[in-house]
């Protein structure tokens, strides 16, 4: 598919999601201060500018990856994957750690919420891992079960982000990960990321991917 080896339209693609993203931190940041009455009284502000902050961040992060992108830094289908499983995995850190770390501020769910902000760190180190894995591992048995999760999980996200959303953030939320399941999806499924990650595909189907034999 020429999408995925036309870099600028790609870099537009990831600037699209980190647009969402920062509109999200953004109205984290500032609807409690604007509209308070939609909000629980007996929360401070500080777990909201925790949040947003954190959202903030990652959406920032993502803006850098589209930049590279854009600009030819990152080549080929299998590095963009890498790329961004690295991404995902970092943002998410810091995303559900800064939510954690609100709870833990406000006293909600303490044990709980330490365990979300130790659970993100732990699953991004994974993503990490699995991100180099990627790019730079060896073909064989590992690879296709790293295929196989990521189907899994990008699909689990695709299935929740159509599901009915309970308020405008959740929605704005949902967009952006529909946009990231779809094209994770679409990227795991061609030719090149397939025969990278160890698979059997026909020659021709590889070389019409962009491929090079």
């Amino acid at each position: 598919m020429w999408f995925f080896d036309n870099t600028r339209a790609l870099g537009i693609l990831f600037w699209i999601v980190a647009i969402i993203q920062l509109a999200v931190g953004i109205l984290i940041l500032v609807l409690p201060l604007v509209m308070p009455d939609s909000f629980e009284e007996d929360v401070e502000y500080t777990f909201y500018l925790i949040v947003g902050l954190g959202q903030v961040v990652a959406a920032l992060i993502y803006w850098w990856n589209a930049d590279k992108v854009m600009k030819g830094k990152i080549l080929g289908r299998i590095n963009v994957l890498a790329s961004y499983v690295a991404i995902v995995g970092v943002t998410s850190m810091i995303v559900y750690g800064c939510l954690g770390a609100a709870q833990v501020y406000v006293g909600v769910e303490v044990e709980t919420s330490m365990m979300v902000v130790v659970g993100a760190i732990i699953v991004a180190l994974i993503m990490l891992l699995v991100s180099f894995k990627i790019a730079k591992g060896k073909k064989g048995l590992l690879k296709k079960i790293i295929w196989v999760i990521l189907v899994i999980s990008f699909g689990v996200m695709l299935i929740r982000s159509v599901l009915p959303a309970d308020d405008y953030l959740t929605l704005i939320v949902s967009i952006a990960y529909l946009i990231i399941s779809v094209f994770m999806l679409i990227l795991l499924f061609s030719a090149e990321v397939r025969a990278a990650m160890g698979f059997k595909v026909k020659f021709i189907e590889y070389i019409e991917s962009g491929g090079v034999e």
